[in-house]
């Protein structure tokens, strides 16, 4: 028996008539497409299955698929987030804020944030940068022309 490499490069020299019939014999019906190349890459894909199917020595093959039920995905944290267990303290017109780092992300007066912009957006009613606002992150003021 040939491999299925001498059979592909052997295909590439067939007429295309020949390379039709062989898809045919190969395939099992005739092909859909008049591209010489599509015809030799559908030959070639056919052959190399059934030689990964005839073959004993491929472990993919032979090792029968165990299932195992996936774990629930956790949210991972990026580098600079606060540690989980973590209390942000910070005041805000007159008011004192408490901010509990927990593994599904930030809460604020008993409601779960996903992130620490939206906590802050939800205390101000407007767009802040998160770590800005929580002052996990310093302001960087520009500088004014006088």
């Amino acid at each position: 028996m040939t491999s299925p490499l001498h059979e592909i490069l052997a295909l590439q020299q067939l007429p295309i008539q020949e390379l039709k019939h062989q898809y045919e014999e190969i395939v099992g019906k005739p092909p859909t497409t008049r591209s010489r190349k599509a015809i030799v890459t559908r030959i070639a894909n056919e052959l190399q299955r059934k030689a990964r199917e005839a073959s004993t020595t491929d472990p993919i093959a032979t090792k029968p698929r165990q299932w195992r039920p996936t774990p629930e995905p956790k949210r991972r944290r990026k580098p600079g987030e606060p540690r989980v267990g973590t209390i942000i303290v910070r005041k805000w017109r007159g008011v004192e804020l408490k901010l509990h780092v927990v593994d599904g992300g930030y809460e604020l007066d008993g409601v779960l944030h996903k992130s620490l912009s939206e906590a802050a957006r939800a205390v101000t009613d407007s767009h802040w940068s998160g770590p800005l606002f929580w002052g996990l992150k310093p302001r960087k003021r520009k500088a004014r022309l006088k």
